[in-house]
């Protein structure tokens, strides 16, 4: 029974394509424009809140101003970060769109540490460190949400390796 289902698993896995990239491809454009929307669409708001002086939740002050500055620098920083993202086409190899997902995760990883922790930095300078503890949790969860929805389907596909003896299951990590 047991060497039934592990036949039936290896048919399967024989008869699928190792890296489905058409829908890889996909996924990854949408989740590029979404990010791209998203960063967008807070760097907006918030430079357009600083040049309105106008604060919706109490008084408008210097902590404030500097706070939406911040943000705003720092988001339109995750939006060219999204415009400039190398494309994963249909045409893209697999081993290649895994390379570029690898890449991406572990420089958003990097990006993300960097950019949020100056910023805080920088508004806890000007301002209060306070104000730069709230900066650094709210932004920095922002960037890893934004790092782990990335697809990584192509940096995880496993391929069937030929073997003398039979066929082995493997992959890259």
């Amino acid at each position: 029974m047991r060497s039934l289902a592990v036949l039936l698993v290896m048919m399967r896995l024989a008869s699928a394509s190792p890296c489905d990239l058409p829908d890889e491809a996909a996924h990854f454009q949408r989740w590029r424009l979404g990010w791209t929307i998203t960063y967008g669409a807070l760097t907006v708001g918030q430079a357009s809140l600083a040049l309105a002086r106008w604060n919706p939740l109490g008084a408008y002050d210097d902590k404030f101003r500097d706070t939406l500055v911040v943000g705003a620098v720092e988001s339109g920083l995750g939006t060219i970060a999204m415009v400039l993202t190398p494309r994963i086409t249909e045409a893209t190899a697999c081993d290649k769109a895994g390379e570029i997902e690898r890449a991406l995760f572990w420089g958003g990883h990097a990006g993300n540490l960097v950019v949020n922790l100056t910023g805080s930095l920088i508004l806890a300078h000007e301002t209060t460190w306070s104000a730069g503890l709230v900066s650094f949790a709210l932004g920095y969860p922002i960037g890893l949400l934004n790092t782990y929805t990335m697809p990584r389907g192509a940096w995880h596909a496993w391929r069937l390796v030929p073997m003398p003896n039979g066929v082995a299951l493997a992959g890259t990590f």
